[in-house]
């Protein structure tokens, strides 16, 4: 399976969410944004 095109940057999501520090509720959304890109 190839993986072309990346409509979600989960990596960089995922990386200013540990830079800010954010709430761990805030995670929640991650799952959420998955949803509506996919």
């Amino acid at each position: 399976m190839r993986i072309t095109r990346i409509r979600c940057r989960v990596n960089e999501i995922i990386v200013y969410l540990t830079y800010l520090n954010v709430p761990y509720f805030l995670l929640y959304i991650i799952p959420v944004y998955l949803a509506l890109c996919d």
